[in-house]
């Protein structure tokens, strides 16, 4: 099995893989394996050829070969709904454990975040899960539930522009706490580089490599984070891989700290379901 420690820094995104051709979506996810990507992350909300996909992935690998991350999704009722998914998960995949298991949007389901976690942690007692994590909690909810039920794990919304984690606390708490922070939408699905900030075409002239090589080395390298990205193409995978190898100084890698996107900034976040703002997961849709 694969430690907590182990895990590659760029993880295998799962979401809209089914945009292109089950055989060239099979290809692309064992090429991302075989070049070291051992982290995948996916769920029902995906849709049902996605599932497909990753089932066929699944079946045609050692089981220790990856991780394998799977979202609760808000539709469920109770804790038995709970352990109906993950049983479901189980069974698709051909597996007999999951990695980790977080639910994907705490705020749109009718349960309470304790009924979800107290099923998550007899499954994990039973060998069914190994770790817990969370997804897109609102940063007053990650100290009780990390506290209370041992997460290990947190994925969150992160880029060049969108920094709400930070600067709420939750990147520092996670660090402390020794849970792993997982950006997802690290690139932002290619609209940062669109919008060619001066600062990161600058960056990326100066060391003769692309604006997202930029932010992915700049994310894992500078601030400790590991990321999703989904690429199936061996081009784009070794681009991405190419990331870590870059040496930036760091002054650049203060300035791209100190970067502040007001178009970001200016979106008011709903945590708790409020009604005023949206919430954290679709924040990286609106600009």
């Amino acid at each position: 099995m694969i430690a907590l420690e182990q895990l590659s820094p760029i993880g295998i995104g799962t979401h809209q893989i089914d945009r292109v051709e089950r055989a060239c979506a099979l290809r692309g996810l064992r090429c991302a394996l075989e070049h070291g990507e051992n982290f995948l992350s996916t769920g029902t909300s995906y849709g049902p050829d996605v599932m497909e996909t990753v089932s066929c992935l699944m079946r045609s690998i050692e089981r220790e070969r990856i991780f394998l991350c799977v979202y609760i999704e808000p539709s469920v009722q109770s804790g038995e709904e709970v352990r109906a998914a993950v049983e479901a998960y189980l069974r698709r995949f051909g597996t007999d454990y999951v990695d980790c298991c977080q639910i994907h949007n705490p705020y749109e389901t009718a349960l309470s975040l304790d009924t979800v976690y107290e099923e998550l942690a007899r499954l994990r007692e039973e060998g069914k899960i190994r770790f817990l994590g969370a997804s897109n909690l609102a940063p007053s909810a990650l100290e009780p539930l990390a506290q209370q039920w041992d997460l290990r794990l947190f994925e969150g919304l992160y880029n060049f522009e969108c920094r709400n984690y930070e600067l709420e606390g939750v990147t520092a708490a996670c660090r402390n706490r020794g849970i792993r922070f997982v950006c997802y939408q690290p690139l932002r699905r290619n609209r940062t580089a669109q919008k060619n900030y001066p600062l990161l075409a600058e960056v990326a002239q100066r060391y003769g490599c692309t604006q997202n090589q930029v932010i992915l080395n700049w994310l894992i390298r500078w601030k400790g984070l590991q990321v999703i990205v989904k690429a199936l193409s061996l081009d784009n995978i070794a681009a991405n891989l190419a990331a870590l190898d870059l040496q930036l100084e760091a002054e650049d890698y203060r300035r791209l700290d100190a970067f502040r996107c007001p178009e970001c900034d200016g979106i008011a976040v709903d945590w708790n379901r409020s009604g005023v703002g949206i919430p954290i997961h679709l924040l990286a849709n609106q600009f």
